[in-house]
């Protein structure tokens, strides 16, 4: 039911080799899917070749009209610059277009996911309120893509395919067995693909949270936009209390020293070994004027 789906995430999370440009430019005779591969493959952080890997899905572009084959190829573009920490103007530019077409949900997540990381990274200089308010608008977007889905809150469980033992006696019987497996084979298909997608709303969720547990804080601000967005209190009251929580615990490790914990530090027991010092030295001083006082006396008397 969902093969497209799994085919598409196997295809873009794949292990891959160290594709060449010439591997690549090889690949693109050999149709569609192993082009994408070896596009994929070009990766290599920030020793990727990013005017290659544009030249090759230009050609792709053109090979393949389709607007679906488009949107293929503009993903896989996506995931080698997103992946490779490339430009993050060329990652939004490519995440829009590639938007344009006709994608799996688990693709259309991503995008958004990979535009508003770039977006929000895009101008370091400007101010963080601005940056994070237009970056959150695109995981808001996102996560209302999957909300048409109706998934549910929990993951489902995801049944267990049996082998059927049961000796079939009649050509009816063959046929209801043969119907029953297609749907028990249906049944984990969409099982996977609804814990799938609830993987890229947690994922999109958790973007949020990551976004506005900064400074300056805007918890109310966050609140406000997901009341707009999903008109689910309760999703806006835990992902404000996540980002709480998030708050708490970075201002925990980072917390100032209490008084109590200061006179225990070794800066303080440094000024008590000083002040010691100071009051033996005063003692030295005061031992060596009295006896250059007794030595003088005994000069006078003898």
């Amino acid at each position: 039911m969902r093969l497209s789906v799994i085919a598409s995430m196997f295809l873009c999370t794949m292990a891959h080799s160290r594709a060449g440009p010439d591997t690549v430019s090889a690949a693109v005779d050999d149709g569609l899917p192993a082009a994408l591969r070896a596009l994929d493959g070009l990766r290599q952080g920030p020793k990727t070749p990013f005017p290659q890997a544009d030249k090759i899905a230009a050609d792709l572009l053109k090979k393949y009209p389709d607007p679906k084959d488009q949107g293929q190829i503009y993903f896989v573009l996506v995931q080698v610059y997103g992946q490779s920490a490339g430009p993050a103007q060329r990652i939004i530019d490519y995440a829009k277009k590639a938007l344009q077409f006709p994608l799996e949900p688990a693709q259309r997540s991503r995008l958004h996911t990979y535009w508003g990381n770039s977006l929000f990274m895009l101008e370091p200089a400007d101010p963080v309120p601005e940056r994070r308010k237009a970056a959150a608008a695109v995981f808001l977007e996102g996560l209302r893509e999957l909300d048409k889905l109706n998934l549910p809150e929990e993951p489902p469980a995801v049944p267990l395919l049996t082998l059927d033992s049961v000796e079939t006696t009649s050509e009816t019987t063959g046929r209801e067995a043969k119907e029953q497996n297609r749907r028990d084979v249906a049944a984990v298909e969409q099982a996977r693909f609804v814990r799938a997608m609830i993987r890229q709303r947690e994922i999109l969720r958790g973007q949020l949270v990551w976004l506005y547990a900064r400074k300056p804080l805007a918890t109310e601000e966050l609140g406000k936009l997901l009341m707009e967005s999903t008109k689910d209190a309760a999703l806006a009251d835990r992902l404000v209390k996540a980002v709480e929580a998030k708050v708490q615990a970075t201002n925990l490790a980072t917390e100032v020293p209490s008084p109590k914990q200061e006179l225990d530090s070794p800066p303080n027991r440094g000024r008590y070994v000083l002040v010691v010092a100071w009051i033996v030295l005063v003692g030295l001083i005061v031992l060596l004027v009295l006896r250059t006082r007794r030595a003088h006396r005994r000069k006078s008397s003898g």
